[in-house]
């Protein structure tokens, strides 16, 4: 008898907290619709206004990522151009043409052409130091300056 008691009562507990929370959810929803009746007419331009200004802000953001990323990848495209376009240089030092990998730092060969031994044109740009691009030209040039 006693369980039978407190199960109606537990049920009771239940459904009493189920119609409670399906009444606020209710008056809430109802509210939300009343709100938006008495308001609604005044603030529909408003709202589409701003979604309008929304709309615009976020096209014109996307255009500037757009640009942004475009000048980042150019100026890597020309950095990448500009590190990779030699795997040799040419460099006049202590007498002699050394050969250096594309880095400029690391030493390939050093060679005895002297730049007696090298036309005019291609002194200023030893020099400066020319680059090559290819083990091919790499090959060429030993091949007609060495002796």
């Amino acid at each position: 008898m006693t369980k039978r008691i407190i199960a109606g009562l537990l049920t009771v507990g239940i459904l009493g907290g189920l119609a409670y929370y399906s009444g606020t959810l209710y008056s809430e929803h109802a509210g939300e619709e009343d709100l938006l009746s008495l308001q609604g007419p005044m603030t529909l331009p408003i709202r589409q206004a701003s979604l309008e200004q929304a709309r615009e802000r976020e096209e014109k953001e996307q255009q500037e990522r757009a640009i942004e990323a475009a000048r980042r990848e150019a100026s890597a495209e020309a950095v990448r151009d500009e590190t990779e376009a030699y795997l040799y240089y040419l460099v006049f030092e202590a007498g002699n043409v050394k050969i250096y990998l594309g880095d400029r730092e690391t030493l390939y060969e050093e060679t005895e052409i002297t730049l007696e031994d090298l036309p005019d044109d291609l002194k200023e740009e030893v020099l400066r130091g020319k680059g090559l691009k290819s083990p091919g030209e790499l090959y060429d040039f030993l091949e007609n300056y060495s002796s």
